[in-house]
């Protein structure tokens, strides 16, 4: 269930499009605190995939969203579908570390008093 609130007639697609984001990575957020609760504390975030190596916008909004925890970003826009291809061939113990692995594209780093979202590009 969700809701798009203050929108106007000069309300932009894009608006909409950043609104809709940041509300998915408010969820993300949500999912892994929850996750963190089993764990006994907080986790190292690893941004990965296509959508995130094409839009800096996002990956900044992620690391935000993720405030306080360290959130970097594997630039190998294929990695999901690597990592699904050696669990289904049972060869995930040939998997290498991680190469590539560099920190968001945020202006500022996130902190724990105000989140600051990125403003999406017009």
């Amino acid at each position: 269930m969700g809701e798009l609130r203050g929108l106007s007639f000069r309300t932009t697609g894009v608006e909409i499009l950043a609104g809709l984001m940041s509300g998915l990575c408010d969820m993300v957020a949500k999912d892994l605190t929850m996750l963190e609760s089993t764990v006994g504390g907080p986790v190292q975030v690893v941004l990965g995939g296509g959508a995130m190596t094409a839009s800096a916008w996002w990956r900044g909004a992620f690391a935000a969203a993720l405030a306080p925890r360290s959130v970097l970003h594997q630039a190998n826009p294929e990695i999901g579908a690597t990592g699904a291809a050696l669990v289904a061939l049972r060869r995930t113990g040939q998997a290498v570390a991680l190469t590539d692995i560099g920190r968001t594209d945020e202006p500022t780093p996130p902190t724990t008093t105000g989140r600051s979202r990125p403003q999406y590009p017009s």
